[in-house]
This record gives structure tokens, C-alpha cells and sequence, in this order.
């Protein structure tokens, strides 16, 4: 294999040492470098700082979870995707996997109801 093969294929499936991309302890390294105690929880919540900030996030439709355009694109893709999200969304993506379902009933009985 060529060395521009080798840098194609690091691309498409990045290993764990060079993508550092949506992980619940990457957000409580960050809280923890701003001495803030990423487990506290605040009284009107149930979730934890590292937890809310994470959710947040997501919720806002972020895109960008490391370097890797091809690492991103593809963990947007398994928590948006509404067939693809029921088994691949992230553990801690704030819509379970019910509410998932529902979503995913809803379209396909919208769409066959305008053919």
C-alpha cells in the first residue's frame, strides 16, 4: 500500500489515537480544566455539568467533534439519521431511542400519506 492510500484510508476510519471526538469525558477534561467540578448537579436537573454541556451541544445541531471531516460527517450521520440513529446514536444523545421510533413512524406515515 502507497502512503497516500495509508492517508485515505486514516481518513475514512480514523483509530482511537487520532480523533478525539464526541465523548462524554472529553467535556469533563474541558469543565475540569475551567475549575468546575464536571459532576456537580445542579438542583433543577438531573444531569450533571459534563452531561448538560454535552447535550446542549448537540442539541444546538453541533457538527465539528474533531479534525476529522470523515469522522464527523459519519458520527452526524448516526445520530441524525432517523433510521440510523435507532442503533448507532451515542449513548448520551439526549433523545432516546423510543422517542427515535416515534420519529421515524411519524415520517414514514407522512410521506405515504402524500404519494
Amino acid at each position: 500500500m502507497s502512503h497516500s492510500d495509508t492517508d485515505f484510508l486514516q481518513l475514512i476510519e480514523p483509530t482511537e489515537s487520532t480523533i478525539k471526538g464526541m465523548d462524554l469525558s472529553i467535556y469533563n477534561e474541558i469543565i475540569s480544566s475551567k475549575s468546575i467540578d464536571p459532576e456537580f448537579v445542579e438542583s433543577h436537573s438531573q444531569l450533571t455539568m459534563g452531561e448538560l454541556w454535552f447535550h446542549q451541544d448537540i442539541l444546538k445541531g453541533k457538527a465539528m467533534w474533531s479534525d476529522n471531516f470523515w469522522f464527523d460527517w459519519k458520527s452526524w450521520m448516526l445520530n441524525n439519521h432517523s433510521l440510523l440513529s435507532l442503533c448507532f446514536a451515542n449513548k448520551n444523545h439526549p433523545y432516546s431511542t423510543k422517542w427515535r421510533l416515534y420519529t421515524l413512524i411519524s415520517t414514514l406515515m407522512g410521506s405515504t400519506i402524500f404519494i
